[in-house]
């Protein structure tokens, strides 16, 4: 759950920012198959990161959406904001 968290937050990152600069059906496909790549890269190295095997066929399984959900509770909301949102887009440009 902590890897999930820590790639759901690095997606969100720069998302509105890099879909602002998409017009066309033609540069969403591009930019869809983009971050697709990218996922798959993600993935690799952290179960490498973590010691753990996987292979070509079971990326493609997870690329291709036949897994099975996460089973995780929300935790409740933080009366405090998170550091990396308490920030700001001036603390970003940094």
């Amino acid at each position: 759950a902590v890897v999930f968290g820590d790639e759901t937050e690095h997606g969100e990152h720069g998302a509105s920012e890099f879909a602002a600069q998409l017009d066309t059906e033609e540069e969403w496909a591009e930019a869809r198959e983009i971050v697709a790549d990218i996922c798959r890269q993600r993935l690799r190295m952290r179960y490498e990161m973590f010691g753990l095997p996987i292979d070509e066929a079971r990326i493609a399984e997870i690329a291709a959406g036949r897994i099975a959900p996460l089973a995780m509770a929300a935790p409740p909301p933080s009366p405090y904001p998170s550091p990396n949102r308490r920030r700001g887009k001036q603390g970003a440009q940094r």
